[in-house]
């Protein structure tokens, strides 16, 4: 019997004493899921389930989950081996099983795994009742129920008066206990590598609002660290206000960030088209490190998004032309607000790959100051490395209107109309309007000189109509002087949007 409990918490089996003979077997040969049909409300008002038939529960988090697996190891003249579940250990002793077998480290790493999350699964449970006294219904048979997603196993069941009582547990498809091939190490030294630590590289930025940002007032201002030296520590963190004085924000971590510089600068391109002609050639700083390409879909996820100057991108394809070298192409451009940095490329920009290697920074500590700078110091650092920030202020920052239309009136009025974009909302919702974000609707227009207006206006709608009194009032010059339109956010002004002349079309 003891033997039977230690198989049980890796290969996981099924007791049926319903018949004549104890039926043992794995949880794994049940066969095809049954659909049970809709359960049964009982006359009893005390009884659980009284008015759907059925009661589900998700149990608490066991304090010390399972952890280890111990076993003897084949590639260690089978001496007692010990393989763990990957992640961060949970707090307090970690719960084991010793299990009287055989193995090799990946076999032995992928029981434990697959262990762990069956205790999981085994927190979400139904008690469901049912009319139908089916034989086929026994312990270990995977069932379906109406309302309810998902394939649920058997684990008890109980004749009572109200009914057949199915005691069920939420059964995992298969792709979840798998991960990426699990990989176990026997337990033999692996040294570091004697590398040098090489020099910090740094660049600073601030992303664009995101859809899942708590609040659209805070700055969302990154760090991205690297090192041409797989040996690189880390580096220490200081915010420079612009003052001078420098405030810890943190370490880096000893994971690389994919950043380098450009060999050319990107053309302009059309903000709403995929730039298929131009190419862009990087150079990343260590041989090893390696871009990707990705397809449409990937693309939509928002997978290589990147920095470049003071642009996002996304990339297509990703080919190797030398060690470290990649060229870039077929490319989303002006990102997320950034088509103002569309024309402003030149060769020996910053690139960043924007992944999860790179690293928030306190916005607090680094303030909103232009001279503001974050400044790393690691170990192979003969000084300081300073950078300041890219994509200064564009996650308050409003989008700039778009879809400018002029319409002159038959009584020579002109209606300039525009619409309104917003920061964070990047997909299109078919039946929601924009969500406004900042604080009021306002738009400011000038004529002319954005610094030095002949005329400026303030509206509260995206439309403005001149009358020919207005215009005749603002004499000759201002005929042919540029209408432009901002939207002014809570924190900041739009860039520019021209919507045209007041000339006679």
């Amino acid at each position: 019997m003891e033997s039977l409990q230690a198989l049980d918490a890796v290969f996981p089996l099924d007791t049926d004493a319903s018949g004549e003979n104890l039926l043992v077997r794995h949880e794994s040969l049940g066969g095809a899921a049954r659909t049970l049909g809709a359960a049964s409300v009982p006359e009893d008002p005390e009884g659980f389930g009284a008015r759907s038939g059925f009661a589900r529960s998700r149990g608490e988090p066991a304090p010390s989950p399972l952890a280890l697996l111990r076993y003897y190891d084949q590639d260690r003249d089978y001496l007692p081996g010990v393989q763990r579940v990957a992640g961060r250990p949970a707090p307090g002793a970690p719960v084991g099983i010793d299990l009287p077998a055989s193995l090799d480290a990946a076999n032995a790493a992928r029981l434990i795994h697959r262990a762990h999350r069956r205790a999981e699964r085994a927190r979400d449970t139904i008690v469901w009742r049912t009319t139908e006294l089916d034989p086929a219904i026994a312990p270990g048979v995977e069932v379906r129920l109406p309302g309810h997603s998902g394939t649920w196993r058997v684990r008890a069941w109980e004749w009572c008066e109200a009914g057949v009582e199915l005691e069920l547990e939420r059964r995992l498809p298969t792709a979840t206990l798998e991960t990426a091939p699990l990989t176990g190490s026997s337990g033999r030294y692996a040294p570091p590598v004697d590398l040098p630590p090489g020099e910090t590289r740094l660049v600073a930025f601030e992303l664009p609002l995101d859809t899942a940002s708590a609040h659209s007032d805070a700055p969302r201002p990154h760090a991205a660290a690297s090192s041409s030296s797989a040996g690189w520590p880390g580096a220490a963190l200081y915010a420079d206000p612009g003052t001078g004085t420098l405030e810890p924000l943190g370490a880096t971590g000893r994971t690389r960030a994919l950043l380098g510089v450009t060999a050319n600068a990107l053309p302009p391109a059309n903000s709403l088209l995929l730039d298929r002609s131009s190419a862009l050639d990087v150079t990343l700083p260590d041989p090893a490190m390696v871009l990707s390409g990705a397809n449409t879909a990937e693309l939509a996820q928002g997978v290589n998004l990147a920095l470049v100057g003071e642009e996002l991108v996304q990339f297509a394809k990703a080919d190797p032309i030398g060690p470290g070298a990649w060229r870039l192409s077929g490319f989303l451009r002006g990102l997320a607000g950034s088509e103002a940095g569309l024309a402003a490329h030149a060769p020996g920009e910053a690139f960043v790959l924007l992944d999860t290697a790179i690293r928030p920074l306190d916005a607090a500590l680094l303030s909103s100051a232009a001279e503001r700078e974050v400044v790393a110091l690691g170990r192979g650092d003969a000084a300081p490395v300073r950078t300041s920030v890219h994509l200064d202020g564009i996650t308050r920052r409003p989008l700039a209107p778009v879809h400018p239309r002029r319409t002159r009136l038959p009584d020579g009025t002109v209606r300039f109309t525009w619409t309104r974009r917003a920061r964070g909302a990047w997909r299109w919702a078919d039946t929601l309007d924009v969500p406004l974000v900042e604080e009021t609707e306002i738009y400011l227009l000038t004529l002319g000189d954005p610094e030095q207006p002949l005329a400026s206006w303030q509206v509260l709608e995206p439309r403005i109509e001149i009358s020919p009194a207005t215009i005749a009032t603002l004499g000759e010059a201002a005929i042919t002087a540029p209408v432009r339109v901002r939207q002014a956010g809570t924190h900041a002004l739009s860039p520019a949007l021209l919507l045209g002349t007041l000339e006679a079309a």
